[in-house]
């Protein structure tokens, strides 16, 4: 029995062993499976079904660092650069000898292009020379890196070298291909594309390049057309090169060949809706919006579950200034769709046009079904972050806007926002790490890296500004934002012909832009050749959807040079289109006014206003000819008929109640204050006016509840808030306080008399009579206008 019992103990042991080591091996032979299947995943371009297996491969060993690496290209492939870099950093500190996961990453943080990512850039590509100094990667990373923070010149050798040494660089061709278009070297960046189109045969970027230098640089309509053509036999099913080609026939004037291939296109995939709202904006401004119209609504007649194709509808009369029409559509997805993601969708967007029109009341109805139904609805929240900030009240816009960027860091718009809020409420450096944090994770997007120069530009950090669009635009050459901040700076500095030729950049990144064309136009209009003005405007009118702009500045112009005939001709060639068109009645109504027609602007004005109801800017013109005649009695049933008329009737009621502090009507004008707050409790504009009123009119009570209007002033950023919230603090007794909030006000602004007279106020009964002197003598001697000039003086006198 001993031996049989030692026999089978031998058995036993020697059967785990076997079955041990078959299931490690089993457990390796499945590592490598996932491994390969992730790998071919990655190279279809699925990257769902990558990531899913390198994830099974970590299971099994989770200490691998090729499959973290891996990960990391799936998420760089879906742009999510953070993630990317995070299973890049964990590949390197599982295998520090593995240099590509060090490329990518460096690749990543030159286009993070921060100070910090680029220093970490440098050490990454450090690491990798010394141990592979032919890397041929870690060299064009390195000369790109030379191209943004160094010698130009020394890069562009650099780049030539690497290209010349392996054209199949793609990444390395386009980058020494744009600086040789930028310095416009066109048959250098030609002969480059061309070389490298050959040898990457399949590679889409190159021959797209290779397309628009032919288009836009060497003015060859032909082989633009040919490469075009041929990029869509590459990849056939890919919508993206179809439009490009589209964009081209229709660019040429090839209008019927362009509608071929977008209507072709619905035909390959009827369900994307990104083809009909291309074929929508092709015919509604080559062909008219009617013809486009009834184009999307047979699409919707012919596949009325796709509730994608209403939302273009909405998209295509928000478009066409038919906002009504948009409402209506959206009332009834809701009706159809309750709170299903079309309805919440609708809910969203109806609210988004509300606000647009100023009727934030009825945006926060909707904006709060969403919200109650689903609190962390990025949408809702991202919009009502907007009417708290309009609402000036920044606490409710960061409480929301924060749920925002943390469900989706790569919001560039909550992002601004936040930075925004926390703004105005005194948090500039909370507003400042948002943007930066913005850019590192969505560096890909020129608007982020738009925001923070932005925002440096308002702290007149210009030089950073600068430096932050320049890198940026090593990658972005085309962006239109960061053009605009380049313009701005450059307008700032004076610098004229760099204006000029940023301006000219900016048309060929957008030539839809009206904005352009009226800069142009008004540095014409400073160099006294009104033809060419004139001819800007035009411009500008004809891109423009909304045209009371360009339209005043057309006949400003004429108006200015006293050419009231051809101001009056241009207003009248629109109303023989719409004789009650709204925009060019006001206007004529303000060419009359400075022909001292009263009553026929009068006229025109009434008609705006029966054209437009909910245009506040007539009603305010009709208004003020009653006003310069003191006839206060119509002007104030002006207002009182706008504010009948308006989404957003806070703009007409703040103006009459102007008009009754005007007659020194102030218990009418606070009664109308009180309104306000009464239907939007966070309108600062009001809260501010009647605290004013309360303080400079009231009496020790008033003064109180002044205080309760004001004191959520102290963190806004405004001078003229903070003004009132120190002046009801130094009315309740609370002169110390005042004094600590008016003292940076004078500073910012020493020539505001009222703010003089507040300070010297507070100082005085505070006991600093000396201090006090100083602020009285200055607002006393002012030749401003105020409310306290009287005790001032008095005060003054006292000393």
């Amino acid at each position: 029995m001993k031996q049989l019992f030692t026999e089978l103990t031998k058995l036993t042991v020697t059967s785990i062993l076997v079955v041990s080591l078959y299931a490690c091996g089993g457990a390796e032979e499945r590592k490598i499976k996932y491994l390969e299947k992730g790998k071919a995943y990655l190279a279809e371009k699925n990257y769902k079904k990558a990531k899913v297996e390198i994830k099974n491969v970590l299971q099994i060993d989770p200490k691998f660092a090729e499959a973290y690496f891996l990960l990391g290209k799936v998420e760089e492939s879906k742009m999510e650069l953070i993630k990317a870099i995070g299973n890049y950093q964990k590949a390197i500190e599982l295998n520090p000898e593995l240099n590509q996961a060090k490329i990518n990453t460096a690749r990543i943080y030159v286009i993070a292009g921060t100070d910090h990512t680029i220093k970490e850039a440098m050490r990454l590509l450090d690491e990798v020379k010394k141990t592979e100094p032919e890397n041929i990667e870690a060299s064009l990373i390195a000369a790109t890196l030379e191209y943004k923070v160094g010698s130009k010149e020394k890069a562009t050798k650099s780049l030539e070298l690497i290209v010349d040494k392996d054209i199949t660089l793609v990444d390395g061709a386009l980058l020494l291909a744009n600086i040789y278009i930028k310095n416009k070297q066109y048959d250098k960046a030609k002969s480059l594309l061309i070389k490298s189109s050959e040898n990457n045969p399949k590679d889409i970027k190159i021959r797209m390049r290779l397309a628009e230098l032919y288009a836009n640089g060497l003015k060859d309509a032909v082989s633009s057309e040919r490469v075009l053509k041929e990029l869509v036999e590459i990849d056939p099913e890919n919508f993206t090169l179809t439009v490009a080609l589209s964009g081209f026939y229709a660019r040429t004037d090839q209008i019927d060949k362009a509608e071929v291939i977008l209507k072709n296109a619905i035909k390959q995939d009827d369900d994307d809706v990104r083809r009909y709202l291309m074929l929508i904006e092709l015919l509604a401004s080559r062909k008219g919006t009617n013809i486009a119209e009834r184009e999307l609504l047979k699409a919707i007649d012919s596949k009325p579950e796709l509730y994608s194709l209403r939302f273009s509808l909405i998209k295509f009369y928000n478009s066409i200034g038919r906002a009504s029409e948009a409402k209506a559509v959206l009332k009834q997805i809701i009706g159809e769709k309750g709170f299903d993601v079309e309805g919440t969708k609708a809910r969203n967007e109806l609210a988004r046009i509300l606000l647009n029109e100023g009727d934030k009341l009825g945006a926060s109805v909707y904006l709060k079904e969403v919200i109650t139904e689903y609190p962390s609805n990025n949408d809702a929240l991202l919009l009502s972050g907007k009417i708290s900030l309009a609402n000036q009240d920044p606490v409710s816009a960061i409480n929301g806007l924060r749920t925002v960027v943390k469900n989706n860091p790569k919001n560039s718009e909550a992002a601004l926002l936040l930075a925004k809020a926390h703004e105005i409420n005194a948090e500039s450096s909370l507003a400042e790490e948002v943007l930066k944090r913005s850019i590192e994770s969505n560096p890909v997007n020129d608007i982020t890296h738009a925001n923070y120069a932005r925002y440096l530009v308002s702290k007149g950090r210009i030089d950073e500004a600068v430096n932050v669009v320049d890198k940026a635009m090593v990658y972005f050459k085309e962006s239109y934002d960061l053009l605009s901040i380049k313009l701005k700076i450059a307008g700032s500095q004076g610098k004229k012909l760099e204006v000029q030729s940023i301006l000219d950049l900016m048309e060929v990144a957008d030539s839809s832009k009206a904005d352009v064309n009226l800069i142009k136009g008004k540095i014409q209009l400073s160099k006294g050749n009104m033809d060419k003005a004139i001819e800007e405007f035009e411009k500008a009118f004809e891109k423009s959807v909304d045209k009371f702009k360009p339209l005043e500045l057309i006949v400003k112009t004429y108006v200015y040079n006293k050419q009231n005939n051809k101001a009056l001709t241009r207003l009248q060639k629109q109303l023989e289109i719409n004789p009650n068109d709204a925009v060019s009645n006001q206007l004529l109504g303000q060419v009359y006014l400075s022909q001292n027609k009263v009553n026929d602007a009068r006229a025109k004005f009434k008609i705006a206003i029966q054209d437009s109801s909910s245009w506040m800017v007539p009603y305010s013109s009709l208004a003020s000819t009653y006003i310069s005649e003191k006839d206060f009695e119509k002007a104030v049933e002006v207002y009182q008929n706008a504010i009948t008329k308006m989404l957003n009737k806070s703009t007409a009621q703040i103006q009459l109640a102007g008009l009754y502090e005007l007659q020194k009507d102030f218990v009418k004008a606070m009664e109308i204050y009180k309104q306000i707050l009464v239907d939007n409790p966070t309108n600062k504009l009001a809260a501010n006016n009647y605290a004013s009123l309360l303080l400079d009119h009231g009496n020790q009570s008033d003064y109180v509840k002044a205080l309760d209007l004001s004191e959520s002033f102290e963190k806004n950023q405004q001078s003229a808030l903070q003004d009132t919230l120190a002046w009801a603090y130094a009315k309740t007794g609370k002169n110390a306080k005042a004094v600590e909030i008016l003292k940076p006000i004078v500073e910012k602004s020493p020539k505001i008399a009222v703010f003089r007279y507040h300070l010297g106020y507070a100082l005085y009964h505070m006991g600093d009579k000396a201090a006090a002197k100083s602020h009285l003598e200055i607002a006393a001697s002012s030749e401003q206008e105020f409310v306290g000039r009287d005790e001032a003086t008095k005060l003054l006198k006292s000393i």
